[in-house]
């Protein structure tokens, strides 16, 4: 298994060091229709390398990268929804049925977070994108016209 991720890693050596997106994108291509227990493995052997290479301080950084490619590959959309007070289930279900169209993903990773600040409604982000459909962005926006 090692041999595999040496392999592909050697392959995007090019006299250079390796971008933290190739790393990424060379352990998803070992890992990807793997066993859970070969997945640790590979995981295992991944780190070494890294280790031998003298790149662990950017292994945080490969690991968002590759849970980024992860989760493309498997058609999963990443969105933070944030809410005044905590969502009941029949509301993430709504949500979740609303985001999948909204961004056309074929599943939805939901991170929900509470911010009293916002009064009501909900804000939806996903990466650059945001849709704010808070009670306080609304006022914000009453008072703007009302003063000008």
């Amino acid at each position: 298994m090692r041999v595999r991720i040496r392999k592909l890693l050697k392959k995007l050596l090019v006299n250079m060091k390796i971008s933290l997106k190739k790393y990424a994108q060379a352990l998803y291509e070992a890992t990807k229709d793997k066993s859970e227990a070969e997945v640790k493995t590979y995981v295992k052997n991944f780190v070494k390398i890294l280790a031998e290479n003298k790149d662990l301080k950017r292994g945080e950084l490969i690991g968002k990268y590759f849970q980024k490619t992860w989760n493309r590959e498997h058609g999963i959309t990443v969105v933070d929804v944030t809410t005044a007070q905590e969502a009941s289930k029949e509301t993430v279900e709504l949500l979740n049925d609303h985001i999948i169209k909204l961004f056309k993903a074929d599943k939805v990773m939901m991170r929900q977070k509470v911010d009293k600040n916002i009064l009501g409604g909900v804000i939806i982000r996903n990466g650059d994108t945001v849709y704010d459909g808070s009670l306080k962005s609304e006022i914000d926006s009453l008072k703007k016209v009302m003063i000008a």
